[in-house]
């Protein structure tokens, strides 16, 4: 469910008549982890600029291509810290619910062909 509604959609549930019999609230304070991203997304990204304007000055081959392997690992690191935060924010935006529902005594069980779940 969206974060914002988490504690509407407990209430909801428990309005329905459902008794609890327990109740675990759990969360993960990423902020720091997300701030220590963005220091790296902004100096790889730096890194990647100067890189970029080295390679255009190059005149060796030799050159070149060292310049163009690190501007490509530098890329990937890019792209891998881009891809944390992304879950970070979306992962931040939702929350989980899970519940265990246990039938009253007056259901009858379900037979299907002499099985009963």
């Amino acid at each position: 469910v969206p974060a914002e509604i988490l504690d509407e959609a407990l209430v909801t549930f428990k309005d329905d008549g459902i008794e609890v019999l327990s109740e675990n609230q759990s969360g993960q304070d990423v902020t720091s982890e997300y701030v220590d991203l963005e220091s790296q997304l902004k100096n790889l990204e730096a890194a990647e600029e100067q890189l970029t304007e080295i390679m255009q000055k190059a005149e060796k081959t030799e050159d070149v291509l060292n310049v163009f392997n690190q501007l490509t690992s530098i890329r990937g690191q890019i792209e891998t810290i881009k891809g944390q935060m992304k879950y970070y924010e979306e992962s931040a935006a939702l929350s989980a619910i899970t519940v265990r529902l246990i039938a009253e005594e007056t259901v009858e069980p379900i037979e299907i062909a002499g099985w009963k779940p």
